[in-house]
């Protein structure tokens, strides 16, 4: 717990300093925001691969069920994790889509093609036909494919879940599909995958190793990790293999259990690449700062492994205290965004810079608009958040150039565009967005209470880490 408080001590800082009505945070000249130039994209702007995801349901769909599985306590419910969400409510302008895409990004990920709940249909059934479709457009687009995902306890197909509650099968019966689904699945695009998520969110929530209710923990024991990755190395040796975890980014105890399994495997002699961070960031003024990530990218690439930050979006929205984004909001989101590209770069060296993955394109198809378990949070009402770099009308937004002078390593101060708006002026919060700022700051630190034990002191405290750790960086409060 000490470790965790140190580093949200650090994270604390943006937060309270952006709180000061009377302090103008300066920073570098950035590139304008002119509107993107034909044949100039996210992708230009980095010397590192730039992802998003092969968007759920386009433009074919294999399986009837259209949402991650294995609800609480792998019960599978409809609205478990949203009914449906990754199709029905998905609104996707197809030309659109495939436009930005190969202006944007040179590397896709899918989001759900390629989850066994989707092409897994029964024990010995296999659907590939979305999975085959986001292949050949990648492959038309000259796309890195980074495979997504092979094993997952929140993506277990309807079918194993009802196996395992009625006790269907022994565990060498479950070891043999495994075995059996790895080799089949990356034997159909070796040479076509980049690399693949082996494994995905293994460890325990908030640190303390693997997280024994995790479903292939249960029906496998602890060693499945270890069986997936070499099953995986024999089925395609060429394409690099990662364990892909969340919440790594601002819990520096997960993020060393995690490297230490990874350790692990390779002092067994078996192969791992990489190691990816999620990104998901629901608060980003708190859990997206500039120093904690970049030492947590470091300590990962100190380690020997290939660093991806594998599903990037930014949500401002996640108690739901607005029901349009603000333009703080917009502030925020457009600083954080500078800050993770920046923190990437100089946290990991180049050779091991695997690339940056954004979770999709517009904000009204983010998941945190579709799957019901981020409305639960939203505990004041608003009904939407605004996690991406484009609108619901496939519109830039700020955070599309600050993350795009982010990528060119331009550093940005707290710029404050109008919504859209590209004159950049360097102002002070007004009364309005101070009091908007004091109350987006309240509801962030009873979230870090609730869900991480820490008092109101201990926050307040962080204040004076954060002071201690800028002055190391030779900057001053």
């Amino acid at each position: 717990m000490k470790e965790i408080q140190f580093w949200t001590m650090l994270a604390c800082f943006l937060l309270l300093a952006a709180c000061t009505t009377d302090t103008i945070i300066e920073s570098n000249e950035a590139l304008p925001d002119a509107a993107t130039p034909s044949g100039e994209g996210l992708k230009d702007a980095a010397d590192f691969p730039i992802g998003n995801i092969w968007a759920a349901g386009h433009p074919t769909w294999g399986n009837t069920k259209g949402t991650d599985l294995g609800g609480p306590n792998n019960q599978w419910t409809a609205n478990a994790f949203g009914a449906l969400s990754t199709i029905v409510q998905k609104q996707l302008q197809l030309p659109l889509e495939d436009e930005l895409f190969v202006q944007e990004f040179n590397s896709i990920t899918p989001e759900v093609a390629l989850k066994p709940h989707n092409i897994s249909i029964s024990p010995d059934s296999i659907d590939f036909r979305e999975a085959d479709a986001m292949v050949a457009f990648a492959e038309a687009n000259n796309l890195r494919i980074h495979g997504h995902v092979l094993v997952f306890d929140k993506s277990v197909p309807e079918w194993a879940l009802e196996y395992e509650k009625n006790d269907v099968w022994t565990e060498q019966q479950w070891e043999d599909w495994l075995e059996d689904y790895i080799t089949t699945v990356v034997s159909r695009y070796k040479g076509k995958m980049a690399a693949w998520d082996v494994v995905n969110e293994a460890g325990a929530p908030l640190g303390g190793g693997l997280n024994p209710d995790y479903f292939w923990y249960k029906v496998i024991g602890p060693d499945f990790i270890e069986k997936a990755f070499v099953w995986a190395n024999v089925a395609d040796p060429e394409a690099k293999l990662f364990i892909n975890e969340f919440g790594t980014e601002f819990i520096p105890v997960k993020l060393r259990d995690i490297i230490n399994i990874a350790d692990d495997l390779r002092s067994k002699g078996i192969r791992i690449d990489g190691i990816g961070f999620q990104g998901h960031i629901p608060l980003p003024v708190i859990m997206g700062d500039f120093y904690a990530l970049k030492k947590a990218f470091k300590r990962v690439a100190d380690a020997g492994y290939l660093v991806h930050l594998s599903e990037l979006d930014l949500p401002v929205n996640v108690l739901g205290y607005s029901n349009d984004q603000t333009e703080l909001q917009h502030r925020i989101q457009r600083k954080k965004y500078n800050d993770i590209a920046r923190a990437y770069i100089a946290g990991v060296p180049a050779a091991q810079r695997w690339g940056i993955t954004l979770w999709g394109i517009p904000d009204r198809n983010s998941f945190y608009n579709t799957v019901k378990i981020w409305f639960d949070l939203r505990i004041l009402g608003g009904d939407r958040d605004f996690p991406l770099l484009w609108d619901e009308d496939y519109a830039a937004k700020p955070a599309y150039y600050g993350f795009r002078n982010g990528l060119k390593n331009i550093e940005e101060g707290w710029l404050y565009p109008n919504i859209y708006d590209t004159q950049k002026t360097m102002v002070a919060l007004d009364d309005k967005e101070s009091k908007e700022m004091d109350m987006f700051f309240e509801h962030s630190k009873s979230f870090l209470m609730s869900h991480y034990g820490l008092s109101a002191s201990e926050i307040d405290e962080m204040i004076n880490v954060a002071k201690a750790n800028l002055s190391e960086e030779g900057l001053s409060w």
